[in-house]
């Protein structure tokens, strides 16, 4: 399909090339009447009218994209699908590109290099967990725009609040008349190895505890196998069910933990909603057929604009430190 011109564009509205060129390209676009910034938009639309990047970039010397960095080692980069689409989309409604960029261990070593290879205009940076320290200096060294995605820093950061998601769990077993609530997590060594776990884990319990201190109830904290250890969780799920002074609601870490937890009730001859009440936090509600589950739903949608919002300020100046934020999600009761 052959490419619309500026050209075709001014001799649709009636003006000059150069001031079709001004409002598109956003140049001193402001200096026009709103009317013929109007009709410029219009008739581009009508045309089909695209901008070139690259003609763009040669003007202004920035590529008009943002680079995503992402580790290939799992437990560094949690990625949920819905936030990538929120920030593609958000990108591209302001007029930039996203690039992916998956940074392997030996590209670790090598940052500073990979940095420079991509040469975007600001950067987002998913390491969640374990960041190395490499990757770290590389990143702070190179002065570019950068916001860090779904991890506590002190500035420059956009994460969920998963203290505040922790607490909602609890509080909304609190309304309905529980007051023995337990806390369980697939995180046996939580305690002895904190820097190994992802802060939502932390979060998310002492949330669990505040609200329980609130309430002047006791805590209960089953900490127990790795979830992969599918056969190992599942005995020690139907131990914890099984006790004598098991508790009637369960708050658990992650929607996976507490589907699981409801599977071990169901061989128990346990029905949840009858005889356990569970809830959790998660991507979006926990609807296992027959099994009411309430769920905190994190909002990607939020900490996608937030993170884009605070992209946007350091675009003007990089060396601008913004204090971080936290996104907190919605209940949906199950």
């Amino acid at each position: 399909m052959k490419r619309v011109t500026l050209r075709e564009v001014a001799a649709a509205t009636g003006l000059s090339v150069a001031t079709v060129s001004h409002i598109l390209g956003g140049s001193r676009g402001d200096k026009f009447r709103q009317e013929t910034r109007d009709l410029v938009a219009t008739a581009a639309a009508r045309l089909g009218y695209r901008a070139s990047t690259a003609a763009r970039s040669m003007r202004s010397g920035r590529t008009s994209s943002v680079a995503l960095l992402l580790s290939t080692v799992q437990h560094r980069s949690q990625m949920p699908q819905e936030l990538l689409v929120q920030l593609e989309r958000g990108l591209a409604h302001s007029g930039h590109q996203l690039l992916v960029s998956t940074i392997s261990e030996s590209d670790e070593a090598d940052m500073p290099q990979v940095l420079a290879h991509w040469a975007a205009d600001a950067f987002l940076v998913n390491y969640n967990s374990q960041v190395p320290d490499q990757v770290l200096e590389a990143i702070d060294a190179h002065r570019a725009p950068t916001v860090w995605l779904n991890c506590k820093r002190a500035t420059d950061c956009v994460h969920p609040d998963d203290l505040s998601h922790g607490r909602i769990a609890t509080e909304h077993l609190l309304t309905r008349g529980h007051r023995t609530i337990a806390y369980l997590d697939c995180a046996h060594d939580l305690a002895t190895h904190p820097a190994l776990h992802h802060f939502s884990r932390h979060d998310r319990l002492a949330g669990y505890r505040a609200a329980m201190d609130a309430a002047g109830l006791t805590p209960i904290i089953h900490h127990g196998p790795e979830f992969n250890e599918t056969i190992t969780c599942m005995r020690w799920m139907h131990e914890v069910l099984a006790a004598s002074d098991r508790a009637p609601g369960f708050v658990c870490y992650g929607g996976a933990t507490c589907v699981r937890l409801a599977t071990a009730a169901l061989v128990l001859g346990l029905l949840p909603g009858r005889d356990i009440h569970l809830a959790t936090i998660d991507s979006a509600p926990i609807t296992t057929p027959g099994v009411p589950i309430s769920t905190v739903v994190l909002d990607h949608a939020g900490l996608a604009r937030a993170a884009l919002a605070m992209l946007t300020s350091k675009l003007g100046d990089a060396a601008w430190q913004l204090d971080a934020q936290a996104i907190c999600g919605h209940l949906v009761p199950g």
